[in-house]
């Protein structure tokens, strides 16, 4: 289970770009079946991943974002930090929003993992997540690519190499979830971490990271509220 811990203040006056703590805690013992989930963060034990996003004015500046988007991971028992996950803001973002990259780093700041997610007209076959996720389409996809270079991938790079996993958002379809909580901002996520029989808890986490800053960044908005 996933709980977060933020301000009211936070939460009504940023929206998805507020200052949080997400904590990853094994699931509650016993809880009902279904959608229910133990509510607030938990007091009685530590989690076992602890992700801290601070607040960011990502505003970009003559094609430059001073700025960008980050999130950061700690271990949840003993506070080290396990990295770091950080928008890749390139000058053509402003002419061209329809692919996007974030590149992950561990607690040394080695580059680890790129995450490149294309929109609308992007992508690598062109147009592969337009009206995604949807009836149209059902799975939005985010690539994730393992760095040993330390190098940052490139846009033809991104669209040409085989990724090492994704990051999916997934239609729920025509039942009571696609229904009745098109609303609530809640997705569907599948994590398919990068060669799951062989990536290390390192990647793991940091793929985990990426997944959470991708929420905020493009997924977390509601019909009713302004983002």
């Amino acid at each position: 289970e996933v709980h977060e811990d933020s301000s009211c203040c936070c939460r009504y006056t940023l929206h998805s770009t507020r200052e949080l703590k997400l904590g990853v805690f094994p699931p509650t013992n016993g809880r009902n079946p279904g959608l229910r989930f133990s509510e607030g963060w938990p007091q009685d034990q530590d989690p076992m991943l602890l992700m801290y996003r601070p607040f960011r004015c990502s505003v970009p500046c003559c094609c430059y974002m001073p700025w960008p988007q980050e999130l950061i991971l700690f271990d949840g028992t003993t506070q080290e930090t396990r990295g770091r996950v950080v928008q890749d803001w390139r000058w053509w973002n402003c002419f061209w929003p329809c692919e996007r990259f974030m590149n992950a780093y561990d607690e040394r700041d080695n580059h680890i993992l790129t995450i490149y997610t294309p929109f609308f007209c992007g992508g690598r076959n062109g147009c592969e997540n337009c009206c995604a996720p949807t009836c149209f389409n059902h799975v939005h996809r985010s690539f994730v690519f393992r760095e040993r270079g330390g190098q940052a991938r490139t846009l033809d790079e991104a669209r040409r190499a085989n990724p090492d996993g994704y990051i999916e958002v997934h239609w729920p379809g025509w039942n009571a979830r696609g229904l009745c909580l098109q609303n609530s901002g809640a997705e569907n996520w599948v994590v398919k971490f990068p060669n799951h029989q062989e990536s290390s808890s390192k990647e793991k986490v940091l793929t985990l990271g990426a997944w959470a800053l991708s929420n905020f960044m493009f997924w977390e908005t509601r019909k009713n509220q302004k983002r």
